[in-house]
């Protein structure tokens, strides 16, 4: 309804199918490595024929605007970075130079013009990249534009439709990392 001050009952629904993996790999589709899941975590390791590792998502649903989000780290020291993006990067997020071990929140929010979401470590050649792993926690992305119309409102009371893109973004990570209001 209008009334809608905040997110009321359940959160919004991600239109990423199986982005906390608890059906495995299905739904994902990995280019230039491999991919495995074990406890809830999906691990992409780099097969050495591209200078990244990558897991996608074909099939997006296109939307007038849409937020995008990632927990994800690699497991060494030569990665150049970690990024979530539509193929065509009209969405992206990047880590440059990400530590080893260390968790990684990325998020980008944009207009979308491309039905395909990745999410990669990249090396600098490919001998590099071989055997290189990427551990991904959760993708996630949400239709902003449904949200618009929904009348959702941040924890100012302000709706979505008054905000920038970046102060949507701001209140969406938010709520991502520390759970969407009730």
């Amino acid at each position: 309804t209008g009334d809608v001050i905040k997110i009321t009952g359940n959160e919004p629904t991600s239109i990423v199918t199986n982005g906390d993996f608890s059906n495995g790999t299905t739904a994902w589709t990995s280019y230039g490595a491999t991919s495995t899941v074990s406890n809830g975590n999906l691990f992409n390791t780099s097969n050495g024929t591209q200078i990244y590792g990558t897991i996608f998502q074909d099939d997006i649903p296109l939307v007038d605007t849409l937020y995008v989000f990632t927990k994800s780290r690699v497991t060494n020291s030569l990665a150049n970075q970690l990024r979530i993006r539509t193929s065509n990067a009209s969405i992206q997020a990047v880590q440059s130079n990400p530590v080893n071990g260390q968790w990684y929140f990325l998020s980008a929010i944009g207009i979308t013009t491309e039905a395909r979401l990745e999410v990669s470590h990249q090396y600098a050649d490919t001998d590099t990249a071989n055997g290189k792993i990427m551990e991904v926690d959760y993708v996630g992305a949400y239709n902003v534009s449904d949200m618009i119309r929904k009348g959702i409102k941040n924890d100012n009371g302000i709706p979505f439709a008054n905000l920038t893109n970046e102060e949507i973004k701001s209140q969406l990570d938010i709520w991502v990392e520390n759970g969407f209001p009730t």
